[in-house]
């Protein structure tokens, strides 16, 4: 004996349209991201650098392409330590990387150009002492025996 069921198209409406809305939201959500992922980079990457150096930093815009394997930093600015005059001891026009992803969990890394354009860096020496050697005296010491030294290869670099 064979049960059929067969929903009528009133039934399946509700469906259909519960699945078109999902749908819509998960595109949306997919599009939000997209767009925040920029300014969410632009965040992490003030953040961190602020927090490595313990010194103010400040950065224009990050772009990321997620498809194309590329970042570009603007106008990313390092603060001079207490009592130096220059109000950055570094700045950068541009940082421009490309990496391919499948790369990025190599040892070593592989990255295939990095584009540094503009760079400007202010060495001054204040009461004896030079400001990126201050810089360095204030980052956090690491233990070297626990971690393990990150690996590099660039393919191409340019300072322009």
């Amino acid at each position: 004996m064979y049960v059929r069921i067969l929903a009528s198209e009133t039934q399946m409406k509700p469906l259909r349209r519960t699945l078109l809305v999902l749908a819509s939201l998960l595109v949306v959500a997919g599009v939000i991201a997209y767009f925040s992922l920029d300014a969410f980079l632009k965040r992490t990457v003030e953040r961190q650098t602020s927090n490595s150096l313990k010194l103010s930093t400040t950065l224009n815009s990050a772009r990321l392409s997620l498809f194309g394997g590329k970042v570009n930093l603007n106008r990313l600015r390092i603060a001079s330590p207490q009592g130096f005059s220059a109000p950055h001891m570094l700045e950068l026009g541009d940082i421009d990387l490309a990496v391919s992803y499948g790369e990025l969990r190599n040892d070593p890394i592989h990255v295939q150009s990095l584009i540094l354009d503009q760079p400007r860096l202010v060495i001054e020496q204040s009461n004896g002492a030079l400001n990126f050697k201050k810089a360095m005296d204030r980052m956090p010491a690491s233990d070297s025996s626990a971690e393990k030294p990150i690996k590099l290869v660039i393919d191409e670099l340019k300072i322009q």
